[in-house]
């Protein structure tokens, strides 16, 4: 008897688990939603712009427009995130990577910058640590999109 519970247990756990990671799973429809509202977008995006043909780009988003656009990150990673993370509750200026990006981000030169539009606070623009990189672009370059993505183009 004690063996029959087990077995049912496992069974009943594999079950669920296996719903759970379906394709038609809760989890995976909404990812779905997300990628499908995205997909259309970045296409409109491309057809605008030449984004894959530029050598680099800046992305200042959580790490999914260089999976649309193609082009290689002019910094060292394709997200920002380590700036991104540093709040007066997560210090993360101590690390090497924060200058690495700051510095390759305050120095971009390129025509295009990508940043975020689901959460225009995703980036903290409005922390004092970031005003030099909004000033930059500010001082730079032009809103030329506004959907999905913020896009940029060089003065």
């Amino acid at each position: 008897m004690k063996h029959l519970v087990i077995l049912l247990a496992i069974f009943t756990m594999l079950g669920i688990w296996m719903i759970w990671q379906s394709p038609r799973g809760v989890v995976t429809k909404a990812e779905i939603h997300f990628w499908n509202i995205k997909d259309p977008i970045a296409d409109r995006i491309n057809e605008h712009f030449d984004l894959p043909d530029q050598p680099s780009i800046l992305y200042l988003d959580p790490g999914d427009a260089v999976f649309y656009f193609h082009a290689n990150s002019s910094c060292r990673y394709s997200s920002p995130l380590v700036l991104a993370r540093d709040t007066d509750t997560w210090n993360t200026k101590m690390l090497p990577q924060y200058w690495d990006q700051y510095n390759c981000t305050l120095g971009y030169q390129g025509e295009y910058i990508i940043m975020d539009m689901r959460d225009e606070n995703w980036f903290f623009e409005n922390a004092t640590d970031r005003q030099p990189i909004i000033e930059m672009i500010s001082r730079n370059y032009s809103l030329v999109f506004n959907e999905g993505w913020r896009v940029f183009r060089r003065n």
